[in-house]
């Protein structure tokens, strides 16, 4: 009973994990987009 409950938690956190590193990578792509957007913009003035 323990050892799944380890195991539960230990799944749990991993997942928190990806999750969690996931999140930021979906943030650097749209800071990265929008970086680029603002560039495109200023070639235009």
């Amino acid at each position: 009973m323990v050892t799944t409950h380890i195991a539960v938690w230990k799944f749990l956190i991993d997942n928190q994990i990806d999750n969690y590193i996931t999140n930021k990578q979906l943030d650097n792509h749209h800071n990265c987009q929008y970086a680029s957007r603002n560039i495109e913009m200023r070639k235009d003035e």
